[in-house]
């Protein structure tokens, strides 16, 4: 019969149509999560700043946990996209991964990994103000913060 459901669905695309099969595999699934967890670090990276300014230890914990998911996040992106590289690659990844991310999204995307690293750095940087600015405004209300013997330069 023409017309039938089955007719119809062959040549839309509905909400129950899967999505690809690259999607649903366990690596893209956890490198999902590895930008998840990128983007929470990034809010608990805004609201750290503003309570605990002069901790070094918290901003080296930060530092650490960042690289450490973004190389996580690269070593499942490459296996998605099956590619092999040296394993010390990883290590100087981890040391370097903000420029070793743009590196590696213009050597596996071309020249739309730039765009998708753009957006990305400008998305954490939205969400670490956006959780910075009301996290300050909510202590100093609150008569936490005491700027009066505020100096920028000492």
């Amino acid at each position: 019969m023409i017309g039938s459901d089955d007719e119809v669905r062959g040549l839309q695309v509905t909400s129950d149509t899967p999505p690809p099969a690259s999607l649903q595999t366990p690596n893209a699934n956890l490198r999902r999560w590895c930008v998840y967890t990128l983007y929470g670090l990034a809010a608990f990276w805004g609201v750290i700043q503003v309570v605990l300014p002069t901790s070094g230890s918290a901003y080296a914990l930060t530092a650490i946990a960042f690289a450490s998911v973004a190389t996580t996040w690269a070593v499942y992106d490459f296996r998605v996209i099956e590619r092999r590289v040296p394993s010390v690659i990883w290590l100087i990844y981890f040391f370097t991964w903000p420029l070793a991310s743009l590196l590696h999204l213009i050597w596996t995307r071309g020249i739309p990994g730039v765009g998708y690293w753009v957006v990305n750095a400008v998305g954490m940087l939205v969400v670490m103000m956006l959780l910075f600015y009301p996290t300050f405004y909510l202590l100093y209300s609150l008569d936490l913060i005491d700027l009066s013997n505020f100096h920028l330069i000492e």
